[in-house]
Parts: C-alpha cells; sequence; structure tokens
C-alpha cells in the first residue's frame, strides 16, 4: 500500500519511542518533524511557514501536557488530524479525547502495521483506488 506523503508533528518527550515511530513513518513515505515539548510544538504549529497535515502527540509529558497542547493548538486555528499516542491511556481519557476531535488514540506499544493502518484511517480518500 502506498500512502500519499504527508507532514506529521511528532510531539513526544521520549528520544527512543520518537526515533522509533519517526523511523516507522518515514518508511511509509511520510515527512517528519520532531519536537521533544509541547512550548516547541506549539511554536511550530503558529510557524505559518510549516504547514502540517498532522499532529501526533504523547499525552504524558513534563511541563504542558497532552491535553492541553491539544486545546491550545485547536484554539489557536490547527486544523490538521490529531493523534494521541499514550502508554497509558483510560477509556474515559479517550472518549473525552474523541469529544474534542481527537482523530485517533493509539495504546503504546504498537506494531508498524498499526501505523501503516492509521495512515489509512486518517486519509481514506487518499489510499482508494
Amino acid at each position: 500500500m502506498t500512502t500519499p506523503a504527508h507532514r506529521i508533528l511528532l510531539v513526544d518527550d521520549d528520544d527512543m519511542v520518537a526515533s522509533t515511530i519517526s523511523a516507522m513513518l518515514r518508511r511509509l513515505g511520510q515527512t517528519v518533524v520532531w519536537v521533544q515539548s509541547s512550548e516547541d510544538a506549539i511554536t511550530s504549529l503558529l510557524d505559518k511557514s510549516s504547514v502540517f497535515d498532522a499532529m501526533l502527540t504523547d499525552l504524558n509529558m513534563p511541563g504542558l501536557g497532552g491535553e492541553a497542547l491539544i486545546a491550545r493548538v485547536q484554539g489557536a486555528g490547527f486544523s490538521g488530524k490529531i493523534v494521541v499516542l499514550s502508554g497509558n491511556i483510560s477509556t474515559e481519557t479517550t472518549q473525552r479525547l474523541r469529544t474534542v476531535g481527537v482523530a485517533a488514540v493509539l495504546q503504546k506499544p504498537f506494531v508498524y502495521a498499526r501505523i501503516q493502518n492509521l495512515l489509512t484511517e486518517l486519509w481514506p480518500a487518499q489510499n482508494s483506488g
């Protein structure tokens, strides 16, 4: 399956996790920009010279956490897809995130095929035919 390239902002404070996810996404033809904090993510998303199709963010990070980051970027007008990656997420949190427009929630750890399926879920019309 070939997935059209998208620009994805990856927000995760764990170097090993971020490098693994970045490698998976790049192998699937995506352009990935990785930042280690919510503050850096906000700066990147507000930079008008950088347009992102999606933001993949961890929930549990030092400083501004993932849920607060999501609220801030949505309030600033980010209209791309938002995906939450977390190793510890409750059903209630998942439901709350879906209510505010999060496109998908992935429980860590996950396999390459799950990332591949995620891209198809995020942009289904671009993957058919």
